[in-house]
């Protein structure tokens, strides 16, 4: 059901002619993410579980618990929210009659993962490897989001299909598809949203209209910073775009008011928000990154890497900003192995080949994102502004934007090497033919 939400929308964005090479690309992605995810599970790393797993398993079952009318204890299913706020007034359990705000409960507005993880529940004792099934399956459209991707930026074919082969290939997306980790559902979500942008900065459609609102909403609702990296770049350029040309394009507009509404509306179910409701939703939000950069060793919201980056920061600015930007590029250093061999134990140690293949892919990524900043289309500005605003949302709060969290954008980046590989081709061309003629951007 969740991959049938995926593809139907692609289709409907993709060209109809595009429509038969799509689906070859959507065979070659769930080929090529079963064949990982199998490696993957048979690896010794796989077994040192994320942090993040274990809380969205513990939600998913609170939540399928409560689904099924029982009552659920918030201390073994770590409901800090319920805990915290709801306790006092409706008792030490969440009771399945209590019509509390599940973010409210859970203590998180980006509950949806751990909801669409629950729907697994009744399937049995083995609920977790049929979730880990559908995280394989939306990763397998990713490809095919890549290549349309790159088709939307005016990469030919061979820079298109580039695009989706590196995006099958990629083993960040398949070590984070491996365990219940939310992030290939908000990056699948996060390039629908682009596609739709893409197309509604083109032309007005009511089809691309409805998935931009739809997508913008989940993603509200599952990686808040992505909402708002997409929502804001794509109100500056059409804004940008009647500063230009005259007239304002205003369904991109339209677009994010309602995927305000539909957030704020997921955020408060199973109550439904009033107006107040609605803005309270989203300043919690930024109040909770405020919370976690300004808490203390020991407080619920303390996370070690933003306390070490904001003391780096504060005692040597210049050489925290120097670290900052090299670990955004590189990191996790696949040649850190050169130095300390494998210990086979941890499993940040499966991102170090997608760590490789990024940096292989850097050079083009670079060249394809130049081009963009060369030609300054509407659509270019609106991929490279979502990049950018991400970058320093990531880097104020966190110290860097790399491994899991640059993943997020890697269709979007495999689209930029495809659009690279195109202009280095034709470079190289010129090069063969002695041609002093200026390579065409546009």
């Amino acid at each position: 059901m969740t991959v049938a939400t995926l593809v139907v929308p692609l289709g409907i964005l993709a060209p109809p002619p595009a429509r038969p090479s799509l689906f070859a690309w959507l065979v070659v992605g769930l080929i090529a993410y079963a064949i990982k995810h199998l490696l993957i599970l048979a690896s010794p790393q796989w077994g040192d579980t994320p942090v993040d797993v274990s809380a969205y398993v513990a939600h998913a079952e609170a939540l399928s618990l409560h689904w099924s009318g029982l009552p659920v204890d918030p201390e073994a299913y770590r409901l800090a929210g319920y805990t915290s706020h709801w306790e006092l007034e409706n008792g030490r359990l969440w009771m399945p009659d209590a019509s509390i705000p599940y973010a409210g409960v859970l203590g998180t507005s980006e509950w949806l993962y751990s909801a669409l993880l629950a729907l697994h529940g009744p399937l049995g004792s083995a609920w977790q490897s049929w979730a880990m099934g559908t995280n394989l399956l939306i990763a397998a459209v990713l490809p095919a989001t890549s290549w349309l991707l790159a088709l939307e930026l005016g990469a030919g074919r061979a820079g298109a299909a580039a695009a989706a082969t590196l995006m099958a290939i990629d083993p960040t997306t398949s070590v984070n598809a491996s365990w219940l980790l939310k992030d290939v559902l908000t990056t699948a979500v996060a390039m629908l949203a682009l596609l739709a942008a893409c197309q509604l900065l083109r032309q007005t459609s009511l089809k691309a209209l409805t998935v931009l609102t739809v997508a913008l909403a989940i993603l509200g609702a599952t990686r808040f910073v992505g909402f708002v990296s997409i929502a804001l770049t794509l109100t500056g350029v059409v804004f940008i775009g009647a500063a230009r040309h005259g007239p304002l394009r205003w369904p991109p507009l339209v677009a994010i008011a309602l995927s305000l509404l539909l957030s704020a509306a997921i955020a408060t179910y199973p109550q439904s928000p009033d107006h107040i409701q609605a803005l309270g939703t989203l300043f919690d939000r930024f109040e909770a990154a405020n919370a976690t950069m300004a808490a203390k060793d020991g407080a619920r919201t303390f996370d070690p890497t933003v306390h070490e980056w904001r003391d780096r920061l504060r005692n040597e600015p210049l050489l925290a900003t120097l670290q900052a930007i090299a670990r955004t590029l590189f990191a996790p250093y696949p040649w850190s192995v050169l130095k300390q061999p494998p210990t086979w134990s941890s499993h940040m140690e499966l991102y170090l080949p997608g760590s490789l293949v990024w940096l292989l892919c850097l050079p083009l990524i670079g060249i394809g994102a130049l081009q963009l900043t060369r030609r300054r289309t509407a659509i270019d500005l609106l991929c490279l502004g979502i990049v950018l605003t991400l970058a320093l949302a990531y880097i104020a709060v966190m110290g860097e934007w790399s491994t899991r969290q640059r993943a997020f954008m890697n269709p979007l980046f495999f689209a930029f090497f495809g659009l690279g590989l195109g202009q280095a081709t034709a470079w190289l061309a010129l090069r063969r033919h002695g041609g002093s003629t200026k390579v065409a951007y546009g």
